[in-house]
């Protein structure tokens, strides 16, 4: 089966174009909730398949999340939530006293609250830091770091 699966992937052309995108190209609300719900359920019911494995793969990857296009604040708020779940099923989940039903409805409400408290964050604090907001001074033993916030 793995040979069959190497040979798709080898002999079936990939075509890639690149095109420009559209400056004020807006997603619908309705659509990117339907975009989000649908990773939500496909993410519990990989947890629910193997939550130890889904844990640990979910706390490897949470440091990529501070690389997003949000504020710090969200993006620290969105990889810290993603290495809590992860470790909550690596640690939690993985025990035999939860059936997959209940590891799935677990997972499905943990990922929506982190959802909703990463938008929740980016509306309250959409402001980013730039470099022109961060001072770095040199001291004798260490450095100070300083931050400019304007309200």
């Amino acid at each position: 089966m793995n040979k069959v699966i190497l040979a798709l992937l080898l002999f079936i052309p990939q075509w890639v174009v690149a095109v420009e995108p559209e400056k004020d190209h807006k997603v619908n609300s309705l659509t990117a909730a339907a975009i989000v719900e649908g990773i939500i359920l496909i993410n519990s019911g990989l947890a629910a398949a193997s939550p130890k494995g889904f844990g640990w793969v979910m706390t490897a990857i949470s440091p990529f999340v501070l690389a997003g296009d949000g504020s710090t604040y969200t993006n620290s708020v969105g990889a810290l939530g993603f290495a809590a779940i992860g470790q909550y099923n690596a640690q939690e989940l993985k025990n035999e006293e939860y059936s997959k039903s209940d590891i799935f409805k677990r997972n499905f409400i943990a990922m929506n609250a982190l959802f909703g408290l990463t938008y929740i964050t980016e509306k309250l604090t959409g402001e980013k830091i730039v470099p022109e907001n961060v001072a770095v001074i040199p001291e004798h033993g260490g450095v100070t770091l300083a931050l400019s916030y304007q309200f």
